[in-house]
């Protein structure tokens, strides 16, 4: 039965795809079967970023056009199973409830057969976000050093329903070390426990690292590129302790 991660931010430019792509890498690099799903419907950008050409998506599967085991595709960049966002035309946007639920019964469905799954999330709080929360044993909280990251993470979390807040997990991303990932955790946590009643906690971090931007270049996981990197480093620390976390996978219960 697969664990479930969702990776969320309260808006984007965080560097959540690239954590989702990633993490599913290191994640099958323990010999793992990885399935990844780009939940983002509205700007899907996962596939690009891991060189993956598909001629099927879930827009197809939406339209009736596919069943849902004709919309996963395998990427060898990362080692997973994807079902990308991206149409072949246009954007999908607008999704009715009836048809995300349709799309979570089918990743339920489909899940069983994995040890993890990890969602990439679109930015902010509209009804594809929520919806596929619900889905997550986890939800990775991409937070900058930023205050407009800082903001807009805090009223994500706002706007989940409170039995949701428990799965969140806060995850600095492009701090300067760990000390800086620690004073973020903190504080964001305090906020969290005083105005949300949340109980904050953290599986780690990733360091700002230039060797990033030169891995998405070249649509690779950067463990394959510099896998001495500090950002590689920390991603093979968090995947483990994603792994290894102990609360218990609710696919079958959806």
């Amino acid at each position: 039965m697969a664990k479930v991660v969702s990776i969320l931010s309260g808006k984007g430019g965080v560097g959540k795809t690239f954590l989702t792509a990633n993490l599913a890498h290191a994640t099958a690099l323990q010999r793992r079967s990885v399935l990844v799903f780009d939940g983002d419907l509205g700007l899907a950008n996962i596939d690009i970023q891991i060189g993956l050409v598909t001629k099927r998506h879930i827009n197809d599967f939406i339209l009736g056009d596919a069943a849902f085991d004709d919309v996963v595709a395998h990427a060898q960049s990362i080692g997973c199973s994807v079902i990308s966002g991206r149409p072949a035309h246009g954007l999908i946007v607008n999704t009715t409830p009836l048809e995300r639920r349709r799309i979570k019964e089918a990743l339920a469905r489909k899940a069983m057969g994995y040890d993890a799954m990890f969602i990439d999330l679109g930015a902010g709080i509209e009804a594809n976000v929520i919806d596929f929360v619900d889905l997550s044993d986890l939800v990775l909280l991409v937070v900058k050093p930023e205050p407009t990251s800082i903001m807009d993470a805090y009223a994500v979390v706002k706007a989940l329903p409170f039995a949701l807040r428990a799965r969140v997990v806060i995850t600095p991303n492009m701090v300067q070390s760990a000390s800086e990932a620690e004073i973020l955790i903190r504080q964001f946590g305090g906020v969290l426990r005083r105005f949300l009643q949340a109980e904050p906690r953290s599986l780690g971090f990733v360091r700002t690292d230039a060797n990033v931007s030169l891995a998405i270049r070249r649509q690779q996981p950067i463990a394959a590129c510099f896998p001495a990197s500090p950002a590689a480093q920390d991603i093979r620390m968090l995947a483990d302790r994603i792994l290894m976390d102990q609360l218990q996978p609710r696919v079958a219960g959806v």
